[in-house]
């Protein structure tokens, strides 16, 4: 029997598949998870609530048995050595293990270095592991485990986007059922894209702020475009033209990266138009566990919004993708 334990951040998706890939790793194992107590004096973020998420997911998606779990261990102090030395003797009872295997992708650091030198010094048959973030594969004791390339390629380690909400205990993330808008409208644009010649109905590129709203105005380079594919603007009621307003000053384009995304095979889904009461993301990739968030925009001032996001330390596996309709212009 080799006791698997998982060191739980503030993330939950490494934890979570770092759980899948070593009950598959070592078929018999059972999966502890170390967390945090939440110490508002010490400064320090409980990880509890993860830690009981993970396990109810794994449990609820069939990948894991009751029995498979042996418990949630919290840690008073996690800066403390003797903190997290106290808590381990308590709950692993050196005799009753035959091997020892620590994964430390998440947790913080001395955490990590602790929870790694009490188990080292105390076991003779122990082994470590961690998720590499950049390389997208498993290491195991120093060394690249099974000769795997990118488990993201892995499809039992594949995290659809309800279950990446769950974890992050964000419930109310929902995307929108994708459907056809403006066909004729959109494959005019794509020509104009495809050609080079988006210009004649945006203008030149330009970078001003003013410029760029004159843009969102139904020119009338734009009502030609309209009435090219039998489109009256002036016959429109308001919603209506608001609605055929925001299509054709960008809309258009998330239209057209989702069909070319979709596209494409292999262990990736694609979402369209993802949000919450909070948050409103135009096109979601799930590639494995990994998730790329893709904003479609005319707006420069949303660089403020992606840099408030991507320093969110909880965010941990995710890309960012920007397209600004300005930069297609000539």
């Amino acid at each position: 029997m080799v006791e698997v334990l998982i060191l739980v951040g503030t993330n939950p998706v490494p934890c979570y598949v770092s759980a899948i890939y070593l009950k598959n790793h070592y078929n018999n194992s059972r999966i502890s998870l170390i967390c945090s107590k939440e110490n508002k004096t010490l400064g320090q973020t409980g990880t509890e609530d993860i830690g009981q998420r993970i396990k109810t997911q794994l449990i609820k998606e069939g990948k894991f048995k009751e029995e498979d779990f042996n418990q949630i261990i919290s840690i008073d102090d996690v800066t403390s050595f003797n903190s997290i030395e106290c808590k381990l003797n308590k709950y692993i009872n050196e005799e009753d293990k035959k091997a020892i295997h620590l994964n430390f992708t998440g947790g913080t650091k001395t955490m990590a270095a602790f929870c790694y030198y009490y188990l080292k010094s105390h076991y003779k048959s122990f082994s470590s592991s961690y998720l590499d973030s950049r390389r997208k594969i498993m290491i195991i004791d120093g060394n690249v485990a099974d000769s795997q390339i990118d488990l993201r390629q892995d499809p039992m380690l594949a995290i659809n986007l309800e279950t990446m909400a769950v974890l992050q205990n964000q419930t109310d993330i929902k995307p929108e059922e994708y459907k056809e808008k403006y066909p004729e409208l959109l494959e005019k644009l794509i020509d104009l894209l495809d050609n080079g010649n988006l210009e004649e109905i945006y203008g030149k590129r330009n970078n001003d702020l003013e410029h760029m709203a004159n843009q969102l105005n139904i020119t009338p380079e734009k009502n030609r475009l309209l009435e090219s594919v039998n489109i009256k603007y002036e016959e429109l009621n308001r919603n209506q033209r608001e609605d055929l307003e925001d299509f054709i000053n960008g809309r258009w384009l998330e239209y057209y990266v989702y069909n070319e995304l979709i596209k494409l095979t292999g262990n990736i889904q694609f979402y369209f138009d993802v949000h919450n009461n909070q948050y409103q993301v135009d096109i979601v990739a799930v590639y494995g566990y990994q998730l790329t968030l893709i904003s479609v925009t005319t707006h420069k001032t949303k660089l403020l919004w992606y840099n408030c996001f991507i320093r969110k330390p909880e965010y941990f596996f995710i890309n960012f993708i920007l397209i600004f309709l300005n930069e297609l212009l000539y």
